[in-house]
């Protein structure tokens, strides 16, 4: 007895489901991965000492910024 191939036509629901199923396996794996890319470069960058300095700097500079416009009459605000 031959067996009848079966037709995506016939089948549209089951496609979509396979599809659904297949697409959120890829798109959960490629999360995974670039998570761990995004970890190592993270470790490899505060790893760097030269980097930790400039980002501290960097960052208070921002906040004193942030604080200076926070505290500045309503009409004074700087525009970013």
């Amino acid at each position: 007895m031959r067996r009848k191939e079966v037709s995506s036509r016939r089948w549209p629901r089951l496609e979509s489901l396979v599809d659904h199923h297949v697409g959120a396996t890829l798109t959960a794996s490629i999360g995974l991965a670039v998570e761990k890319v995004a970890a190592e470069i993270a470790r490899d960058a505060l790893a760097d000492e030269t980097f930790r300095r400039l980002m501290r700097e960097l960052i208070q500079r921002r906040a004193a910024a942030l604080l200076e416009e926070l505290l500045a009459p309503n009409g004074t605000r700087r525009r970013r």
